[in-house]
């Protein structure tokens, strides 16, 4: 069954099977459980946009393609594979790299939006291009952890456009 925008879609060890998404997603969560070790793929074409609770992966492959890749709070990944999408990935809320999954930046642009407080602590991953447009909450809090190299370009732009909220770099 594909799930819905309520919906937070799970795939652990009871899971044996690979999964296509062939069409835009709109789910509520992704969690990826250690004890999967399946593929979900997405489709070219095919936006995922997870709402209002977090990506979590601890295992199992993700395959991002061209299309838009939108978490409207946490990315968390602490095992398997991750592809980013080769177009924007965008991430409002913490953005969690942990122990030794892979992640591949697919020659992608990873933004990072949102309103609340956010950490980014990145393991040392690599990126192919960073854009960080932040709207702040009155004393919202964004820190880029010292195991974070940002590439944002030959002109990198910066946009927090609440003055309350502080940037920690």
């Amino acid at each position: 069954t594909v799930p819905g925008s309520l919906d937070i879609a799970i795939f652990d060890a009871d899971c044996d099977n690979s999964a296509t998404i062939d069409a835009a997603l709109n789910v509520s969560g992704i969690d990826m459980k250690s004890g999967y070790v399946g593929t979900v793929t997405q489709a070219s074409s095919s936006a995922i946009t997870v709402g209002t609770s977090d990506y979590i992966q601890a295992g199992g492959t993700f395959s991002g393609d061209e299309a838009t890749i939108d978490i409207n709070d946490a990315f968390t990944l602490s095992g398997g594979t991750f592809t980013a999408a080769s177009g924007t990935m965008t991430v409002a809320g913490s953005f969690t790299v942990s122990g030794a999954p892979t992640f591949t930046h697919n020659s992608g642009t990873v933004t990072f939006d949102g309103t609340e407080t956010a950490t980014l602590s990145c393991n040392n991953v690599t990126f192919n291009t960073v854009t960080i447009d932040r709207t702040g909450s009155g004393g919202s809090i964004f820190t880029v952890g010292s195991d974070c190299s940002l590439p944002l370009g030959a002109n990198p732009t910066v946009d927090f456009t609440d003055t309350g909220a502080t940037q920690t770099f």
